[in-house]
């Protein structure tokens, strides 16, 4: 009897057990339905009216957390998602509120996190995975992201309940800090930047510019409707590019059509000088277009005066155009420089044609002019070697007899003759110059020639010099009194 009684009591528990199963897979599964459409609304409402959101099947909910293996937004009109979420956990489950009535339980459903892998499908525009917890009123963000396959950069920070969001997003070498403001569909933004590369955000491997380091402030307001961003305004201030202040402030009025993953520029200015118009297709192959203007710039405003690189001044007017993948993008430009100063040669005018693509620029049908005559100007620009200060090593100036290449060396045009000088100070001490005349003054008498000069204390120097072919003219021994 007690036999039977115990067969029975184990079916009975057996039973229970395939009920409650069965009743959890069923809410489970009732569960997964639920908050599939509840995740789309929210998401939809959170991000704006001009997305439709798509949340794949949801599973878990009783005894694991809640995961949708994928996530895809579009935009209204379009067909193709614009953003994927390749998986989405959430740390929860559908028995959370009933623990809640419990006193030691009471916060459970305070620390929330979610955990977002953002899709393999944006490797042409934006990957990452981030973490967001709600805890203290507070949803705390943290992870990565990149665009396409370049450098991580590491993002931390909170949105509080006014909806008042602060992030440093960090990149190897210096980091932004962010504080945004929102109010229904228009956000304020107030940014601090410490030595950043935004090349490396923006450009592609192998970009013309890998070494800039960018410091200041912004503030932008940005205005999101169904396409995307309807109407932005970015004013970047007291900016400190490549250790050198600007002394200009940059005024970029953009928006952004989400379906074509195009980024409009409808109007940039530097200054008051420098305006222009573009745009950037974020596409596989990132695709940029740049026209500017530049009018009536005093170049001694973006060139330190005295410094390692000596004086420049004039008036500079003329247009550029940047077209082209951002890997390399071509570039065309004339310009147009009045009554200046490069280092200690004085000039009239300088005409300047540029044309390359990517790095190597090269300079033709440009000159130098003053009113004893011109120099003709060639050879190429390296971009590469900016850094270096070696950018313009393979720049010459044409007399019509030699060639000199600029690599520090002052050109001079001696006043009131038809001499043309090159010299270059190596060291303290020795001092290295090139002599040379205007093609339509030369004559057999008139050869080159070359110094060398080596300073024998402050009072005094020693001069050698040799003819054009290398036959001796003669020393001589400076002394100051």
């Amino acid at each position: 009897m007690r036999r039977i009684k115990s067969i029975r009591r184990r079916k009975i528990c057996v039973l229970n057990v395939l009920f409650l199963s069965t009743a959890f897979l069923f809410c489970e599964t009732y569960a997964s339905s639920f908050f599939r459409e509840f995740a789309q609304r929210q998401l939809e409402e959170l991000l704006s009216s001009g997305v439709r959101v798509d949340v794949g099947s949801i599973k878990g909910g009783i005894f694991r957390n809640l995961i949708s293996e994928e996530v895809n937004i579009y935009s209204r009109q379009g067909n193709v998602p614009s953003f994927n979420i390749e998986r989405m956990e959430i740390d929860y489950r559908l028995w959370y509120p009933l623990l809640k009535k419990i006193p030691a339980m009471s916060s459970l459903d305070d620390q929330e996190k979610i955990r977002l892998f953002v899709g393999k499908r944006n490797r042409d525009y934006v990957n990452g995975f981030f973490e967001l917890e709600s805890k203290e009123k507070k949803l705390n963000v943290s992870g990565y992201l990149s665009l396409g396959d370049k450098d991580k950069v590491f993002v931390k920070g909170s949105i509080d309940e006014e909806r008042v969001s602060k992030f440093r997003i960090n990149q190897k070498k210096g980091f932004v800090d962010l504080e945004i403001k929102s109010e229904k569909k228009t956000f304020v933004v107030h940014g601090k930047m410490r030595h950043i590369n935004p090349v490396r955000w923006l450009a592609q491997d192998g970009s013309t510019l890998n070494d800039v380091d960018l410091v200041g402030e912004f503030d932008a307001t940005v205005t999101v409707d169904k396409r995307g961003i309807r109407e932005g305004r970015v004013i970047f201030k007291n900016l400190i590019f490549n250790y050198r202040p600007l002394g200009k402030d940059i005024d970029i009025s953009l928006n952004y059509d989400m379906a074509k993953k195009m980024l409009n520029l409808t109007g940039f200015k530097i200054g008051g000088e420098i305006a222009g118009n573009g745009y950037i297709r974020l596409a596989s192959i990132h695709y940029l277009f740049l026209n500017c203007v530049v009018s009536n710039l005093a170049l001694e405003d973006y060139f330190a005066a005295g410094s390692a690189q000596g004086v420049v001044s004039g008036i500079m007017s003329g247009n550029f155009i940047l077209k082209g993948p951002m890997k390399e993008p071509g570039l065309t430009a004339h310009l147009d420089v009045q009554n200046g100063r490069l280092d200690d040669m004085r000039f009239d005018s300088i005409i300047g044609n540029l044309k390359g693509k990517g790095p190597i620029i090269s300079i033709y049908d440009s000159r130098i002019s003053r009113a004893e005559g011109y120099i003709t100007v060639g050879g190429e620009i390296d971009l590469t070697r900016l850094k270096d200060n070696k950018a313009f090593e393979g720049v010459y100036f044409d007399t019509d007899k030699d060639f000199f290449v600029w690599e520090g060396w002052n050109i001079i045009k001696e006043g009131g003759s038809s001499t043309v000088k090159a010299e270059k100070f190596l060291g303290d001490e020795f001092k290295l110059s090139f002599k040379t005349f205007m093609k339509d003054v030369m004559s057999k008498e008139k050869t080159g020639e070359i110094d060398l000069e080596y300073k024998l204390d402050s009072s005094g120097s020693l001069q050698m010099t040799l003819g054009d072919e290398g036959e001796f003219v003669g020393v001589a021994h400076k002394v100051r009194f």
